[in-house]
């Protein structure tokens, strides 16, 4: 009975600590993404920008 618990709560382990795996990637990614939104907002800011000169 012990045992068993015991197998259950390490699959339970596993799973949380892939499921903390996938969370923060998922969060890098998303700050990565935006990053880049705003890197292309400000390249085409700064194109438009230097017509202007």
């Amino acid at each position: 009975q012990q045992v068993k618990q015991l197998q259950q709560l390490k699959a339970q382990r596993e799973q949380l600590d892939m499921d903390a795996a996938v969370a923060e990637c998922d969060a890098k990614l998303k700050v990565l993404e935006e990053y880049e939104v705003a890197q292309d907002g400000m390249s085409s800011y700064l194109k438009r920008s230097q017509r202007h000169v």
